[in-house]
């Protein structure tokens, strides 16, 4: 989007590298851009959202030159925001784990997460590897912390929307109860909110 392109623009601006960087919006279902062959392309949680990543990974291959590499990292499942325990007023503890599983067995067009280094090898890359790393943002960092509560009133309000056939009387209305951004258990009312889960790279290259 736009807006992500923006803070690309403005964090290389920070991080002095605005001579080095340029975005280029571009409709990767519709086309690869017009670009030089690039020695890396990274991909990060995207993959998921394109109509046809058979298609886009081998896209990828012939936009690299002769020995690129492309990166590409996904979710592994649903992101967590809640702790074990929300305390009283809220339920029976292990809402996170139930919230979890109307995710996975209902619908939340969240995306799945499918092992993609079979995808790899099959658009022709070679030496593909893989790693395995959680995602727990230090809660002190002021960056994350302002990240992690829209991102999770987000997710957990989809999960409201669009799975709360899953999940019992009690712990809709403490889904409720959290999204009430006045009421006394208000998601920013809770303490240890804060993002965890585990995401994969998954890492090949075009042959030379």
């Amino acid at each position: 989007s736009d807006a992500m392109l923006a803070r690309v623009a403005e964090r290389a601006v920070v991080d002095g590298l605005a001579d080095r960087i340029r975005t280029v919006h571009a409709d990767l279902d519709a086309g690869w851009p017009a670009l030089p062959p690039a020695d890396v392309i990274w991909a990060s949680l995207m993959l998921h959202e394109v109509a046809d990543p058979a298609r886009l990974l081998a896209r990828a291959r012939d936009g690299l030159a002769p020995g690129g590499i492309l990166a590409v990292v996904e979710m592994d499942g649903p992101p967590r925001f809640l702790p074990d325990d929300l305390g009283p007023g809220l339920g029976r503890p292990g809402l996170a784990d139930r919230l979890d599983d109307a995710v996975t067995h209902g619908g939340t067009g969240g995306p799945s997460h499918p092992d993609w280094a079979p995808w790899l090898r099959d658009a022709g890359l070679v030496d593909v590897v893989t790693r395995t790393f959680p995602v727990d943002p230090d809660p002190a960092d002021p960056v994350a912390a302002a990240a992690t509560l829209p991102y999770a009133r987000s997710w957990l309000a989809r999960v409201r929307d669009r799975s709360a056939d899953g999940l019992d009387a009690d712990d809709r209305a403490a889904l409720d109860a959290l999204l009430d951004e006045d009421g006394p258990h208000a998601l920013a009312r809770i303490p240890g909110l804060g993002l965890r889960g585990t995401r994969t790279a998954y890492v090949g290259r075009r042959p030379r």
